[in-house]
């Protein structure tokens, strides 16, 4: 994986992450984020390419972020997340404010 890793501003690294087979899109790495984040607007894209139907939503839960405030999201399942030659099934996501961060925790 470190070979598609690509350094962005800040210290911040990104990946190159494959939704479901039908989308790429470069996620900031987090280490410290339980859940693989979207935001609203990015959410949208990929529903409109089926990629996430309204059945791969699952439920409501609060977050803590960073900053130690509180946030509550919606969640719902990638059916496969593909970062290089590696693919993982039916991961946990979640949703942010839009304009938010791509994050792969």
């Amino acid at each position: 994986m470190s070979s598609t890793l690509r350094k962005k501003s800040r210290g911040t690294y990104a990946v190159p992450v494959t939704i479901n087979n039908a989308i790429t899109l470069d996620f900031t790495v987090d280490s410290g984020a339980s859940d693989v984040t979207i935001p609203v607007d990015v959410v949208t894209t990929p529903t409109g390419a089926g990629t996430i139907r309204n059945t791969a939503f699952t439920a409501e839960k609060t977050y803590v972020l960073a900053d130690e405030s509180k946030v509550k999201s919606r969640t719902f399942r990638f059916r496969s997340l593909t970062v290089g030659d590696r693919v993982v099934q039916d991961v946990i996501g979640s949703v942010a404010p839009a304009s938010g961060t791509l994050l792969f925790g």
